[in-house]
């Protein structure tokens, strides 16, 4: 595959997750780092849903679970290795960007009512 394929690809599974705590995701891609094994990532996320680990927080078992769903489909066991490990970073890259851009646009003060001043009068 090439660089562009890649991050083509990336760009599908990182919208397929979109709805994943990016830091969940950077799990299963250093677990696929470390085992470099298909099969391995495939075993891991067909067990995480029902690992003793989904009880870390309310949202974790909905994040297992469509990990579960979605890695198979975009990173089928029969793929080349290194095309998947570059496939899963540059889609834990895009995850945390789009996180990084959701927390600077809710942590932004909202702009006053036109007219009024900061302090909530009239303009003069």
């Amino acid at each position: 595959m090439t660089p562009e394929q890649h991050l083509q690809k990336a760009q599908q599974l990182a919208q397929a997750l979109s709805d994943v705590d990016d830091n969940e995701v950077k799990k299963v891609y250093s677990f696929l780092c470390r085992q470099r094994q298909m099969s391995a990532l495939h075993q891991l996320v067909e067990a995480l849903p029902e690992s003793p680990f989904k009880d870390r927080s309310k949202s974790t078992p909905h994040y297992y679970r469509r990990m579960k769903e979605v890695i198979p489909r975009h990173l089928p066991e029969s793929m080349n290795l290194d095309d998947a490990v570059q496939i899963l970073g540059w889609a834990c890259r895009l995850l945390k960007y789009e996180a990084l851009k959701r927390n600077q646009r809710s942590s932004q003060p909202k702009s006053p009512p036109k007219g009024k001043s900061q302090k909530g009068g009239q303009r003069r």
